[in-house]
């Protein structure tokens, strides 16, 4: 299943819009309440497991929304250039994603994998203050139970049958991906 979900993050700029902001609007990042992310469990009040609709305030106004294989998505990113053309891969600049079937099964957070922006992350923080200017020892310190993958260098956090994965590009955060379990099946 986190085939599917990566593949959902991937078709996000081939994919039919299910729904899109107003394109004469330029696009953001949903503006929550708060942008604690919480390993596990969610975001601000978003949680894992949550219904997926109707979005809650401050997660209007998707930037592109799609659907793969029963699986839905939206995408939320501070570049209307963010996508990659079709064949390509790598969202430019940040970006944050929600997806699920009925329920929220999973969060994507990053500050992109091309023209990395972290100024637009910096209110995005876990309740121990790791964010997108953390570095990795920041990290080992503050999550020292976090299991390091030895063959893509993240780490994972399993709990209440979530994982949190955290990915780090030259020592610094990257990418916070958050999976219920029962979606991405390498729990």
């Amino acid at each position: 299943m986190r085939r599917t979900l990566i593949a959902l993050a991937a078709l996000a700029a081939i994919a039919v819009p299910v729904g899109t902001a107003n394109a004469a609007a330029p696009p953001k990042l949903p503006k929550p309440k708060s942008t604690v992310i919480k390993p596990n469990a969610g975001i601000g009040k978003v949680a894992l497991g949550a219904k997926m609709k109707p979005r809650p305030k401050g997660w209007k106004n998707p930037f592109k929304c799609m659907s793969l294989q029963g699986l839905n998505g939206c995408v939320w990113t501070t570049r209307r250039d963010a996508l990659p053309p079709q064949g390509q891969q790598g969202i430019a600049g940040s970006f944050v994603m929600v997806m699920g079937r009925k329920r929220v099964a999973g969060f994507i957070v990053s500050s992109g994998a091309k023209d990395v922006d972290t100024a637009s992350l910096r209110k995005w923080r876990t309740p121990n203050g790791i964010g997108f200017t953390s570095t990795l020892e920041e990290f080992v310190a503050a999550f020292p139970t976090a299991e390091r993958n030895p063959s893509t260098g993240s780490y994972k956090l399993l709990a209440n049958g979530n994982i949190t994965v955290f990915v780090f590009t030259n020592n610094v955060l990257n990418t916070i991906e958050m999976y219920t379990c029962e979606e991405y099946r390498d729990c």
